[in-house]
């Protein structure tokens, strides 16, 4: 009987060999899945046709051929019924990896498994490989606006999905009962409107008063998730309370006080003489306002 002896080097992975000459075959097997589920599980088979009822070893390498590549060495020791029903032997040769958790990061990642001779006689790929997995991105959680609002040019803010590289975001007029017309929609990268688990967007689109429903879709290399969508109902402003001047009066520039309305961006003030004639017009805006007082003094009065 011989023996022979030698070394190897397989992605990473290395060591030395002594076997026994004799009978033997390539292993072979398959990869089943690689599913970055729940659970997060590279699963497949496989086995020595010439030391049937033992269990080998296969080296799962994920991100092969790049920088980042990683190898792990598996044993065949899960039951698989069907692979020895269809083999006619005995033992495990099913193997169950679970991915590692850093490796479940929305990012896509490539799958090969090799089988091991444990006689030296090769280390062939498993059919099936190579696979790929990544885990779906998780729903975002939509923070504001909701309900009632006089903000017209809304901040769109939403909690952070788990393993979202990017984000769609979609606004549409819903006043018409069964009638969704869109109004704002756009995609955004995750690192550029997240912080800290809380993403925001001001798309600066004046919205005109009524009623909208808004929705993010979290997405990566795996697939795409819609959040629970929230509606709001963007008001009109509620008219100003004038103040004064009222009655009588021998100021002839006087400054104009009213109170401040919900909402209001801008106000329109119109000066009318007895006969409804315009004596004065113009823009003032809440800056001109303290507190809930806003005033404004036409530039000059009318002779």
């Amino acid at each position: 009987m011989e023996f022979g002896s030698g070394c190897y080097v397989q992605g990473g992975f290395g060591g030395w060999w002594t076997a026994v000459a004799g009978p033997s075959s390539t292993p072979v097997g398959w990869l089943d899945s690689a599913d970055a589920g729940n659970n997060g599980r590279i699963q497949g088979w496989a086995l020595d046709a010439a030391a049937a009822s033992t269990s080998i070893d296969v080296h799962v390498y994920i991100d092969i051929g790049t920088s980042q590549v990683r190898g792990y060495a598996v044993a065949t020791n899960v039951s698989r019924p069907d692979v020895n029903a269809a083999y006619g032997v005995s033992g495990n040769h099913g193997f169950d990896f679970a991915i590692p958790p850093e490796l479940l990061d929305g990012t896509q990642h490539r799958v090969d498994v090799f089988a091991i001779d444990p006689h030296g006689a090769g280390y062939p790929l498993l059919s099936g490989c190579p696979k790929y997995f990544a885990r779906l991105p998780q729903a975002a959680t939509l923070v504001s606006p909701a309900g009632n609002t006089y903000e017209a040019t809304p901040v769109f803010v939403w909690n952070a999905g788990a393993n979202a590289a990017s984000y769609w975001v979609q606004v549409d007029d819903v006043s018409d009962p069964g009638v969704a017309v869109g109004v704002y929609k756009g995609l955004f990268n995750a690192a550029n409107v997240c912080s800290g688990g809380r993403c925001a967007i001001a798309p600066g689109k004046g919205l005109p008063a009524s009623v909208y429903r808004w929705n993010v879709e979290s997405q990566n290399a795996a697939g795409k998730t819609w959040a629970t969508a929230r509606t709001f109902n963007v008001l009109p402003p509620s008219g100003p309370g004038l103040v004064s001047p009222s009655g009588a009066t021998t100021n002839p520039t006087p400054a104009f006080t009213w109170n401040a309305s919900a909402g209001a961006t801008r106000y329109w003030l119109a000066v009318l003489d007895q006969g409804g004639n315009v004596a004065w017009q113009g823009d003032f805006y809440p800056s001109g306002c303290s507190g809930s007082i806003c005033s404004g003094a036409p530039p000059h009065a009318r002779g």
